[in-house]
Formats: C-alpha cells, sequence, structure tokens
C-alpha cells in the first residue's frame, strides 16, 4: 500500500469479485463493489500514465498538476473513500 494505494485497493476488489478471497473481503460492502474496482483502477492508471504522457509540455500542464496533486494525496484519498463507501454501498 505504500508504494500505491490506487493499485493495492484495485487488486483487492478485483480478487474480490474474482472468488480469491478470505471470509471478510467478499461481505465487505466496499471491495465487493464494481463502482469502486472500475473507480480505483482509473486512479492507478491515470497516475501511471499521466506522469509519463502529459507532463512533457506546457499544454498539458493542468493535466500533470491534477496528477501531482492525485499522487500526492492518494492515501488520504483512499483512506477517505475506505471510511465513508460502506454508508454508501451497504447491503
Amino acid at each position: 500500500m505504500a508504494i500505491n494505494p490506487y493499485i493495492t485497493t484495485f487488486l483487492t476488489s478485483l480478487c474480490s469479485k474474482l472468488g480469491f478471497h478470505n471470509d471478510i473481503v467478499p461481505i465487505n460492502p466496499f471491495l465487493n463493489n464494481w463502482f469502486v474496482l472500475i473507480l480505483f483502477g482509473v486512479l492507478f492508471l491515470s497516475t501511471a500514465l499521466v506522469g509519463t504522457v502529459f507532463k512533457t509540455n506546457k499544454e498539458t500542464a493542468p493535466i500533470g498538476l491534477a496528477d501531482n496533486y492525485l499522487s500526492n494525496h492518494a492515501a488520504l484519498i483512499s483512506n477517505g473513500f475506505v471510511m465513508l463507501a460502506p454508508t454508501f454501498f451497504s447491503r
């Protein structure tokens, strides 16, 4: 989780959907959800790809700034979503 919280949440949610889990993961409304899987997959891919593609010129600098914000605050965004998502995704 220290390297990239987005990939950690994405892979845990993906494993939950594929059936590779323990007793806690499939009953967790946060991890067993398609929205969470897609959201964290997009966040991971955007922070992984934007840094190499869009930070190279002046015209795409705002995209680079958004990527810096998402990368620098990844732990806060992930933890906040983990804490609030069961409220919205309860069964």
